[in-house]
């Protein structure tokens, strides 16, 4: 599916070359002359970014030939950048208002040939929609099966337009540990990021994390017994567990972030004998939408600093 590839500014022709050689649900290859069909480019855009955008979003490859399976993806003449006055722009100025309504998510890359850096192979991605269902140029609501389009049932558009649509939210994590000379309490910061990457607004997110002890020997934070807890299925194992939140008259918009920090030091003392997890496990709520799971290993977001 389409979050299994890379973010397309990682693309490259090698990338390329080395796609899954079938044409699917998300991804469709096309040779470099369906650009220049004057007559038929808009319509068949049109097509491809009402089926992409109605579900699960998709990719087109221009510039290839038909893939072989089993064989890696081999290009053709390449598309020629130039035309419509700059084929990257123009892309980018259309391919919204191909459907109606109007898609938001999308992206261009072009991959210039090393042998002619003015051709090259055209990725177009299109996202999954919040605004669904899209309507192409001819009247027609379109959706992927296997590799081919299809219209939609009355049913079908029905069953989209009825979607609840819930914001999905990305975490992020910093741990801050601070180094003491003279005293053995340790300090401790721990900051937490939330962005809203959907088109629907975010009334309440809430965050909650269950926070290792320790790290290489030095203390997380001063755990006080109450906030302390034993993993079910690992009775020697310790975390302490912490959350976070934003204000129900603070939404979180569409694509903003909202970030805080949590102050690991509650004072008082465990007991070190016992284990600790590795990572802080977060699960995160954005009002009615399915919990989300986030772990972050210590190692990759922690950052020592000399105290006094």
């Amino acid at each position: 599916m389409i979050s299994q590839l890379k973010p397309l500014h990682e693309w490259d022709l090698g990338y390329v070359e080395n796609l899954p050689p079938v044409e699917s649900e998300w991804l469709d290859f096309k040779a470099a002359r369906w650009l220049t069909d004057e007559g038929k480019v808009l319509q068949n855009l049109s097509c491809y970014v009402s089926a992409f955008a109605n579900y699960s979003g998709g990719y087109l490859v221009i510039g290839c030939h038909d893939p072989s399976p089993g064989q890696p993806i081999k290009f053709d003449e390449g598309a020629d950048f130039s035309i419509k006055g700059g084929l990257q722009g123009w892309l980018e100025d259309v391919i919204h208002s191909l459907v109606s309504p109007p898609v938001s998510r999308i992206g261009v890359r072009l991959l210039p040939f090393p042998q002619d850096p003015g051709r090259g192979v055209v990725v177009i991605r299109i996202d999954p929609s919040g605004d669904a269902p899209h309507q192409a140029r001819d009247l027609i609501f379109y959706q992927r099966v296997g590799s081919k389009l299809k219209g939609l049932s009355t049913q079908h558009i029905l069953d989209i337009r009825s979607r609840i649509r819930h914001p999905e939210i990305l975490v992020s994590l910093e741990l801050h540990l601070w180094r003491y000379e003279t005293r053995k309490e340790p300090k401790s910061n721990l900051l937490w990021k939330v962005e809203n990457v959907s088109d629907s607004l975010c009334r309440h997110f809430g965050l909650n994390i269950m926070a290792p002890t320790q790290y290489r020997g030095r203390a997380t934070g001063y755990a006080d017994p109450n906030y302390m807890e034993d993993d079910p299925t690992e009775p020697n194992l310790k975390y302490f567990r912490v959350s976070a939140g934003n204000n129900m008259r603070s939404p979180l918009f569409p694509r903003a972030r909202w970030k805080g920090n949590i102050p690991v030091s509650f004072g008082g003392t465990w007991d070190d004998k016992h284990e600790t997890l590795d990572s802080f496990l977060v699960t995160a709520y954005a009002d009615s939408a399915p919990p989300k799971m986030f772990a972050f290993k210590i190692g990759e977001i922690v950052e020592f600093h000399d105290g006094l």
